[in-house]
This record gives C-alpha cells, sequence and structure tokens, in this order.
C-alpha cells in the first residue's frame, strides 16, 4: 500500500520538508481509506477491513473483496 511506502520513506530521507511531503501524502491516503466508502466496519456482512480491493481484473478474481496483503499494509501504516 503506498501510504506504508510513504511513511518509510518520510522515516528515510534526511531533509525535513520531503519528510513531511511524504508523511502529509501517506495520511490523506489513510484519511481517505479510513471513509465510510473503503472502510467495511459499518457493513453488514463484510468479511475484512477494507473494501474494494483487488486481486487480479483481468482473471476477474477477487474484484470489489478484501485482499489480506492490503490490509496488512494498511495496518502497517
Amino acid at each position: 500500500m503506498a501510504a506504508a511506502g510513504l511513511l518509510e520513506l518520510s522515516l528515510a530521507v534526511s531533509e525535513p520538508s520531503k519528510a513531511e511531503y511524504y508523511r502529509k501524502y501517506a495520511f490523506a491516503i489513510l484519511n481517505t481509506l479510513l471513509g465510510p466508502e473503503f472502510l467495511a466496519n459499518e457493513t453488514p456482512g463484510w468479511e475484512g477491513i477494507l473494501k474494494h480491493g483487488i486481486y487480479h481484473e483481468r482473471r476477474r478474481l477477487g474484484v470489489d473483496e478484501s485482499v489480506m496483503w492490503g490490509e496488512y499494509f494498511f495496518l502497517s501504516a
């Protein structure tokens, strides 16, 4: 997930303005994912944390479902 990577990047750079830039965008992504469109906590019967994930679009596998590695990086962030 991009937010987790951006947060790690913010810790790796030495320039404070770049670190803040990466943190800002990581939190923007996380705030979006915490909204009712993506967070499944109020969706009865949903088996996962995040909605609208995708595993393999061309093969139509795991389309518009929860995807465990996306949830792993979401929790990591």
